[in-house]
């Protein structure tokens, strides 16, 4: 896997977060922040399994209106689609419904950050395990069910600067068809994929004397992206744009 040099701040920062729209924070600890692929490795209801999946690790997204305490950091792991695709071991679990789309970010977990070591833990909380925001499958087939999590905890630690993940997952679900209870227990570890590696070419464009009130001629712009994020465009179908500066006056009728 490809690695990266994640941030590791130390002291009293504000981090403007370019993944997934989340908004500043400001605190003092030491924070990695990045996009992890992960085997989780484990058992559910008596089935074991060892499945890939993808660990996000960003800034607060929801730093007002949440009733379980602002998160420090938020978190996300998932494997495979367990509302839609049961298979064993299948998972979502994060810290914040925005993660899985949709116009609501809901705080979904209590979360701490070890200020010494960047350590993650996370608590679901049970008041929001109803939203299927955070759910599992125990097996696969027709039979299959979601289960709704609503309690333990996923504990996440750091190595080599940020560059490696190891973590524990130990929670229950609440099945949404048969209510009985069932653990999810696996352990998680994975490498940081690269950094966004965002390019524009050409980096300035010039259009001459123009006379007011007209339009000039369309010039192109290629972004690239050679990194290891998706890039979210802010509007639907074009990238927005906005003028920063203008040498010289416009020429008037």
């Amino acid at each position: 896997m490809k690695r990266l040099t994640l941030l590791r701040l130390t002291t009293l920062v504000v981090f403007t977060a370019m993944i997934l729209g989340a908004r500043s924070v400001a605190y003092a600890t030491t924070t990695y922040y990045g996009v992890y692929d992960v085997v989780i490795q484990g058992v559910a209801q008596g089935n074991q399994f060892q499945r890939v999946g993808v660990l996000y690790v960003v800034p607060t997204i929801s730093p007002q209106g949440t009733q379980n305490g602002v998160n420090p950091v938020d978190v996300w792991l998932g494997s495979g689609a367990p509302a839609t695709a049961s298979s064993p071991g299948a998972i979502w679990l994060g810290t914040n419904s925005a993660f899985i789309g949709g116009q609501a970010a809901l705080d979904m977990a209590y979360v701490s950050v070890d200020s010494q070591t960047g350590a993650i833990s996370v608590r679901p909380d049970p008041n929001m395990s109803a939203t299927g925001s955070n759910i599992f499958n125990a097996y696969g087939g027709l039979t299959a069910q979601i289960y709704q999590i609503f309690d333990g905890q996923m504990q996440l630690a750091f190595q080599d600067n940020g560059q490696t993940v190891v973590g524990v997952v130990d929670v229950l679900g609440t099945g949404a068809i048969y209510h009985s209870n069932t653990e999810y227990y696996a352990q998680v570890r994975g490498t940081a994929r690269p950094a966004p590696g965002v390019r524009l070419a050409p980096t300035s464009l010039a259009f001459g004397e123009q006379q007011m009130g007209t339009s000039s001629a369309v010039q192109t712009v290629t972004l690239t992206n050679s990194g290891g994020h998706r890039l979210r465009s802010p509007a639907s179908g074009s990238l927005a744009t906005r003028v920063t500066s203008c040498m010289g006056a416009g020429r008037s009728a």
